[in-house]
C-alpha cells in the first residue's frame, strides 16, 4: 500500500540501505550524509519527519540537498573528542573483542529462535489443514525479518485534555481477559498472548475478545466520553484484494461471568449488547497504526446505567471476516514476548460524582416454585408444543442463573404423595374411584384414560400392599414436586399457567393420580367465547404436535371404549381478533421485553407501527400457532429446523414429513437459520452470515435460486416474516443508531422502509395471517 505522504528517501536498514519499514523501528539508520558517523534515528524523531512528509524539514536532510557530505556541527564535535580508547588497542585484541562480540550476538540470535513461537505457515503451505490436536492458531513471524512498502504510520486523534471537575482514567485489560479464540477450538481460549488476531485463517473463524474492568470509575458519575484504542501488530495475513471490514462489538453483560475461561462458543454466540461505530476498514490496517472508537451518547448513557447497577465489567469482541478467503488482521494485546506494549486501552473521562451516591439496586432473585402436574393430557401437549416453540426460536436454554433459589411448598397432587411414600417404603395409596353420575362422566373418563394410556403406556397393576386414603387418614406429605429442568420448560409452564387462569377455574380431577384406572371428571359446556377458543386452542396445539392420534391407538384393557375426540383444523388456532396483526416483542413499557400487537396495516400508513398495544394471555395461542406454522410448509410435507454443523455453526435443515428424511437446505460458508416459508410454499427467506454480516436471503423450496436481498456495511437484519400474499417481507435490524426496529421491504429486496420508527427496541415480528 503506497503513502501519499513519502517518507525520506536516505532512511533504510543498516543490513540493507535500499529498504525501509513502513513503521518506526531501532532497525532505521540515516544515510543521508555518508562521510559522517552512522546516525540512528530514535522512533519519535522517525515518526515526526523520517517516515512523513516533514522529512525535508530534517537538518541532515537539507545538509544533503545543499551538496554537503557531513554537518559542520557534527564534524566539529568529532574533532574535539578525544580518541576512543577501543582505536588504540593492539590489532589482535581488537580482533580477538570484536570475534567475542560476534559470538554474543550469533548466540543471542540463537537463543531468541528457541523462546520465540512458531511462525505462521507461508501462502504456499496455508492449504494444509491444521492438524488435529495441535495449536489451532500459529504464531505471526516478528514483524522486524519483514520488508513491506512504505506507509505513514497513522496519527491517533489527541484525547481532551479533562477539564478541572473531570477525571480521565485510562484502563487495560487483565493478561487472562485479553487474547483471541478459534472455531477450531471446542474448549479453552488464547487469553494471554501476545496477538488479538480478527477474521478468518484457513477456514477457521477467529475473534478478537478484550474484557475491562471498571470499578475505578465513580459510580454515579456523568461519562463525558468512552474510547477504546487499539494498535495493529501484524498485516501479514491480510488479503490484498479484499476490501473486508471489522467490527467491534460490546457484548451483552452475561458473558462477564467467569470470563478467563470463555471459549469460542461462548464469545461467538454471545448477546451483541451494541454494536461500535463506525466499523474498521481494511485500509486503516496498518502495524502501529491505531483505531480509536467512541462510544455516542446512548451508549454512554447504557454504560453509566450498568455502572450504577454495580456492573463493573464491559467485554468487546472484534468481529472480522467470516468467510471466503483468508484475511486476518493482528492487534497488540500488551502481553507476551512479541508485544510492543499497544495493548488496547479504553479511556474514560467521567465528570465528579454526586454528593450522595446512588442507592444499591436489590440483587434480585428468580423464584421456582413447584408446579402441580398439568390438569389434562390437553395442557400437557400445550406445554410440550409451547417449549418445542422456545427452543426452535431462540436455540439451547440459557442455563440456570445462579440467583435462583427453589420454593418448597406443599405439593399440591397426588404423584407427590405416592413417590414419598415409595421412597421411604411405604405401600401407595389407592384412592377410590366414584362411580360417575351420568352418561357424559363415564364417557369422559372413557376419552381421559384412552388418552393417558396412549402417553403413558400400560396401567401398572395394583400392588398387594395397597391401601385405600380415606377422609380420616389422609396421605403424609414429605418432599416437593422437582424443579424443572432449564428455563425453556419453566417458560411454558409459567405461559400454560397464565393461560388456565385467564379461561377460568378448571373442573379439578378426582383426588388419587397414581391409580391403575385413573378417572376425570366431565368438561362441563364453556361459559364464554374466550373458554372455548382456549380449549380449541390448545386441542389444536395438542394435534399439531401429532402426540395423541385419539382415532388410530386401541383403548387400554378393562376400560370402555374410547370416542375420538374432535379433531380441529390447523386454521383454527389463529383466533379471527388475531388475524392481520403483527406481533412481536419490545421494550416500549420499560422494564423487561413483552409482546405487543399491531394492525397489519401499520407497515404502510405514514406513522408505522408505533400503535400497538400488550399481547394478553387469550392471544398465546393464536402466537404460538401463527409461530409453529413458520417452520412448517403450507402444505404440511416439510418442516424446516435449525441445528448445528461440523464446525458449530446453524444451519437449515429440511425434514420431510412423510418419510423422516433430513437435507441441509444450502451448502454455504456460513451460517444459516431464522427460516421462513413463502404463503406459496415456494420459497423460503433466511438470514445467513455468508457475506460477513447477518443479512437476509431467499431460496427455493429445493435450495436453488440463492439471492440476496439486504446489503450491509455493518449492521445485521435477522427474523424475516411474510405478508399474506408474498410481496413483502418483515424484519428487525439494527441500522437506526444501534437500535432493533422493524423494518419491511419488497419481497425482492426494494422499498425498504423502517414501520417502527421509535426510540425503542423492537424485534422478533410474527406476521399472523
Amino acid at each position: 500500500m503506497p503513502s501519499s505522504a513519502p517518507a525520506c528517501p536516505y532512511v533504510g536498514l543498516q543490513t540493507d540501505p535500499s529498504l525501509r519499514y513502513s513503521y518506526a523501528t531501532e532497525s532505521h539508520r540515516c544515510f543521508a550524509l555518508p562521510e559522517g558517523p552512522e546516525h540512528a534515528p530514535d522512533v519519535d524523531f522517525q515518526m515526526r519527519f523520517c517516515l512523513t512528509a516533514e522529512h525535508p524539514q530534517c537538518p541532515r536532510f537539507r545538509a544533503r540537498e545543499s551538496g554537503l557530505m557531513a554537518l559542520p556541527e557534527e564534524a566539529a564535535e568529532m574533532a574535539a573528542q578525544p580518541r576512543q580508547p577501543w582505536r588504540s588497542l593492539p590489532p589482535v585484541w581488537l580482533t580477538a573483542g570484536l570475534a567475542a562480540l560476534l559470538l554474543l550476538v550469533l548466540a543471542g540470535w540463537q537463543l531468541s529462535r528457541l523462546l520465540r513461537p512458531p511462525a505462521l505457515p507461508t501462502p504456499a503451505a496455508a492449504a494444509q489443514p491444521t492438524p488435529l490436536g495441535s495449536p489451532a492458531w500459529p504464531t505471526p513471524p516478528p514483524v522486524e525479518t519483514q520488508a513491506v512498502p512504505v506507509v505513514a504510520p497513522p496519527q491517533p486523534t489527541p484525547t481532551p485534555t479533562p477539564a478541572a471537575d473531570e477525571v480521565r482514567l485510562v484502563l487495560t485489560p487483565a493478561a487472562n481477559a485479553v487474547g483471541w479464540v478459534g472455531s477450531n477450538e471446542s474448549r479453552g481460549n488464547h487469553f494471554g498472548d501476545s496477538y488479538l488476531h480478527a477474521g478468518i485463517f484457513q477456514g477457521e473463524i477467529v475473534h478478537s475478545a478484550m474484557q475491562f474492568d471498571l470499578s475505578r470509575v465513580p459510580r454515579g458519575a456523568p461519562i463525558r466520553s468512552v474510547t477504546l484504542v487499539l494498535t495493529g501488530l501484524d498485516d501479514s495475513r491480510l488479503n490484498p484484494n479484499a476490501a473486508d471490514i471489522w467490527q467491534v462489538r460490546w457484548l451483552a453483560p452475561e458473558i462477564n461471568e467467569d470470563w478467563p475461561r470463555r471459549n469460542f462458543q461462548d464469545i461467538h454466540n454471545a448477546r451483541i449488547f451494541q454494536s461500535l461505530v463506525p466499523a474498521i476498514a481494511q485500509s486503516e490496517l496498518a502495524p502501529f497504526a491505531v483505531q480509536e472508537l467512541r462510544f455516542n451518547a446512548e451508549q454512554r448513557a447504557l454504560l453509566e446505567r450498568a455502572l450504577v447497577d454495580q456492573q463493573t465489567l464491559i467485554a468487546f469482541r472484534i468481529d472480522g471476516p467470516q468467510a471466503g478467503a483468508d484475511n486476518l488482521f493482528t492487534w497488540d494485546s500488551g502481553y507476551g514476548p512479541a508485544t510492543r506494549d499497544n495493548g488496547p486501552k479504553l479511556i474514560i473521562v467521567a465528570g465528579p460524582p454526586p454528593p450522595t451516591p446512588p442507592p444499591v439496586p436489590t440483587q434480585d432473585y428468580i423464584v421456582v416454585t413447584s408446579t402441580p402436574t398439568p390438569e389434562n393430557v390437553l395442557t400437557a401437549a400445550a406445554m410440550a408444543q409451547t417449549a418445542t416453540a422456545f427452543a426452535t426460536l431462540y436455540g439451547t436454554p440459557q442455563p440456570t442463573p445462579r440467583s435462583m433459589v427453589t420454593a418448597t411448598p406443599t405439593p399440591a397432587n397426588m404423584e407427590t404423595v405416592q413417590a414419598a411414600r415409595l421412597l421411604a417404603g411405604l405401600p401407595p395409596v389407592i384412592v377410590p374411584t366414584p362411580t360417575p353420575a351420568n352418561v357424559a362422566t363415564a364417557t369422559a373418563i372413557a376419552v381421559y384414560a384412552t388418552a393417558q394410556a396412549l402417553t403413558t403406556g400400560t396401567w401398572t397393576p395394583i400392588p398387594a400392599n395397597a391401601v385405600t386414603a380415606t377422609p380420616t387418614r389422609p396421605p403424609v406429605v414429605i418432599t416437593n414436586t422437582p424443579t424443572p429442568a432449564n428455563a425453556a420448560t419453566l417458560v411454558a409452564r409459567y405461559i400454560a399457567e397464565l393461560t388456565r387462569v385467564a379461561a377460568g377455574p378448571p373442573t379439578p380431577l378426582p383426588p388419587g393420580a397414581a391409580t391403575p384406572t385413573p378417572t376425570a371428571t366431565p368438561v362441563p359446556e364453556p361459559a364464554n367465547l374466550a373458554t372455548a377458543e382456549y380449549r380449541a386452542a390448545l386441542a389444536t396445539i395438542e394435534a399439531l404436535a401429532g402426540l395423541l392420534p385419539y382415532a388410530t391407538a386401541a383403548p387400554p384393557t378393562a376400560t370402555p371404549t374410547a370416542t375420538p375426540l374432535p379433531t380441529v383444523a390447523a386454521e383454527s388456532a389463529i383466533a379471527p381478533r388475531m388475524r392481520n396483526t403483527i406481533v412481536f416483542r419490545s421494550t416500549r413499557e420499560g422494564g423487561q421485553p413483552k409482546l405487543f400487537k399491531a394492525r397489519a396495516d401499520c407497515v404502510a400508513s405514514a406513522q408505522g407501527c408505533q400503535q400497538a398495544e400488550a399481547v394478553t394471555t387469550m392471544d398465546m395461542p393464536s402466537y404460538l400457532a401463527a409461530v409453529s406454522r413458520k417452520g412448517l410448509s403450507p402444505d404440511g410435507q416439510v418442516r424446516l429446523v435449525v441445528d448445528r454443523d461440523l464446525y458449530g455453526r446453524p444451519q437449515i435443515y429440511a425434514v420431510d414429513q412423510a418419510e423422516g428424511t433430513l437435507r441441509r437446505l444450502l451448502d454455504v460458508n456460513g451460517a444459516t437459520f431464522d427460516p421462513a416459508w413463502s404463503p406459496d410454499g415456494q420459497r423460503i427467506a433466511f438470514v445467513s452470515d455468508m457475506d460477513g454480516n447477518d443479512e437476509l436471503y431467499v431460496v427455493n423450496r429445493d435450495g436453488t435460486g440463492l439471492q440476496r436481498l439486504t446489503f450491509n456495511t455493518w449492521e445485521w437484519d435477522r427474523h424475516p416474516a411474510w405478508s399474506p400474499d408474498g410481496s413483502q417481507i418483515l424484519f428487525y435490524s439494527n441500522r437506526t443508531a444501534g437500535r432493533r426496529q422493524l423494518w419491511v421491504m419488497n419481497a425482492d429486496g426494494s422499498g425498504l422502509r423502517n414501520v417502527s420508527n421509535s426510540e425503542y427496541n423492537d424485534w422478533d415480528p410474527v406476521w399472523i395471517w
